[in-house]
């Protein structure tokens, strides 16, 4: 046997498909509430804004919890919605959703595609 089989690497495939990471940014210095204070409420620019991606056809697996303008999700890879050039864990800018979710929501939002590295999720 060789030692190949002791090599462990980087995947986000253990019992689920390969997952993608965006970081979704309100950028137009606003909330992701209900204008009242929750972000959690029925109808809140966050809850849209969820609603938008699943429309997009993003099949989410987490939904991270709302830090100031942004949070991120973790969607299955071959469901995240990408534009030319863009692919997923790249560190970049998705065009295709930011220019998708600040149309449709009335505000500026930028959404990037993120790498989860080890402690951090990376992008910009």
């Amino acid at each position: 046997m060789s030692d190949n089989w002791q090599k462990a690497t980087h995947t986000s495939n253990l019992g689920t498909p390969r997952l993608a990471y965006l970081v979704v940014n309100r950028t137009d210095e606003g909330d992701w509430d209900d204008g009242e204070g929750s972000h959690t409420a029925s109808n809140s620019d966050f809850a849209k804004s969820i609603l938008l991606l699943q429309a997009r056809g993003a099949d989410f697996y987490d939904i991270g919890i709302v830090v100031g303008s942004r949070y991120t999700v973790a969607v299955a890879a071959n469901t995240c919605p990408l534009g030319e050039g863009e692919s997923v864990g790249d560190e970049g800018i998705n065009q295709l959703l930011t220019d998708y979710l600040s149309e449709e929501l009335g505000f500026s939002v930028e959404v990037w595609n993120a790498r989860l590295r080890s402690d951090d999720i990376s992008y910009d």
